[in-house]
């Protein structure tokens, strides 16, 4: 594990090389994806040129209050800035370039964007304004949680901050662990599988049965972990939170991230062959929501394409769905 991360470390400090160069031009995309079906949910508006960043770590994207915010860009150009759209419509709210950013998070309380080279966390309000930041040791940020009142960040080598989310004040810090969240008694880590530990006893409570690498950030509920597997594609894993007992699991032809909606109790992910799938979070049951047209789906490794992703404002009851390949940005009502 320690040697992997050695080598994201050198990818990172690449990756930074490069993004602090010049722009680079995006090639055109080979495809311009339409709606074949549609079910249970209504287009609000779609975006052309919407160049989403692309972490095996990090989901790039998110909604919260009405916004629908991301890392990349709205041209054809590679270059990270940080972006807030009204997720009524799609208009520019604000932007700030984020030429070095890594990991993304976002919540009620804000924007919340990790970097590499010098690893930093910056903390932005919804209207774009900025509030605190903190500089640390290491690598760079590869991961951001919002745990309640505290900013939660991973990054090499092995070593978990946990910060006050409204004054940016340092309130402890992990060493030695890959660690992804941590509450009052135990915290969730990764070695080569999930585990839950006891933080007094330093017991393993559980290790979870899942079969293949996890590298996308984990969706953490109050009672179950979803897990996205594999490099580009992989299977969703539902783990139950008490004991890790694996609940259900899926088809190994998920491209995206994990999209949750409480309302309606299911997860939203695309699927390798065009689709926006939904699952139940009881009973793992999938549903087709939308067939894209044109499928399968481009990968990263095939051409040079943006990420696959999804994201959900469970105050607007709006889902987003961004599409690598044709660079484009969908917004869904739940009807």
């Amino acid at each position: 594990m320690k040697i992997f991360f050695q080598i994201y470390t050198f990818l990172l400090t690449i990756s930074y090389l490069l993004t602090s160069c010049s722009p680079v031009s995006l090639p055109t995309p080979m495809h311009q994806r339409d709606i074949e079906s549609i079910t249970e949910l209504s287009k609000i508006w779609t975006l052309d040129n919407v160049y989403i960043t692309q972490e095996r770590f990090s989901p790039m994207t998110g909604a919260t209050e009405g916004k629908f915010c991301f890392l990349g860009n709205l041209s054809n150009k590679a270059e990270r800035k940080v972006i807030c759209l009204d997720g009524a419509n799609g208009n520019l709210l604000w932007e700030h370039l984020a030429s070095s950013s890594s990991a993304f998070a976002l919540s009620p309380d804000g924007v919340f964007i990790g970097t590499n080279g010098i690893a930093s966390l910056a903390h932005y309000n919804l209207d774009g304004n900025f509030i605190w930041d903190a500089s640390f040791t290491g690598n760079g940020v590869i991961r951001v949680y919002i745990v309640g009142n505290e900013v939660q960040v991973f990054n090499h080598p092995e070593r978990l901050r946990v910060f006050d989310i409204q004054t940016g004040d340092l309130i402890k810090k992990i060493d030695g662990d890959t660690t992804y969240i941590v509450t009052g008694t135990e915290k969730f880590i990764y070695t080569y599988s999930l585990q839950s530990v006891d933080i007094n006893t330093k017991t393993t409570k559980w290790e979870a049965d899942v079969k293949g690498y996890i590298r996308m950030t984990p969706f953490f509920t109050k009672n179950a972990i979803y897990v996205r597997t594999g490099e580009i594609m992989g299977r969703v894993y539902a783990i139950n939170r008490g004991d890790g007992n694996t609940l259900w699991n899926t088809g190994d032809n998920i491209i995206s991230n994990i999209a949750y909606s409480p309302e309606r109790g299911r997860i939203y992910i695309l699927t390798r062959d065009g689709k926006l799938v939904s699952v139940d979070i009881n009973s793992g049951n999938t549903s087709t929501l939308i067939q894209f047209s044109n499928p399968p789906f481009i990968l990263n490794g095939e051409q040079q394409v943006g990420g696959y992703e999804v994201a959900y404002d469970e105050s607007a009851n709006i889902l987003f769905v961004t599409l690598g390949d044709s660079r484009q940005l969908f917004a869904f009502q739940e009807k």
